[in-house]
């Protein structure tokens, strides 16, 4: 997916921010004229580590919300093991 196609698809969406619409946005704007100067098309990857981290992340907030002191206890163990290794 090109740059340009990114911001034609968020321009449909019809957006708002704090500014109102999202073409109200100084970011957007630098966004879009950098799409529309043919630049490159932009991928975006998650690593491992990033995948990692966010699944931590995930077993982090179960285990700090949850009220069932089982399940706290589990996710809690689990995650020890894992940040130890």
């Amino acid at each position: 997916m090109t740059l340009k196609e990114i911001v034609e698809q968020l321009e449909s969406c019809k957006f708002a921010c704090e500014a109102g619409p999202l073409e109200n946005n100084i970011a957007f704007l630098k966004l879009k004229e950098r799409a529309h100067n043919n630049a490159p098309s932009v991928e975006v990857k998650i690593t491992e580590a990033d995948a990692f981290k966010r699944i931590l992340g995930i077993l982090h907030h179960v285990a700090t919300t949850t009220t069932d002191a089982q399940t706290r206890d589990f996710v809690l163990a689990e995650v020890e093991n894992i940040l130890e290794t």
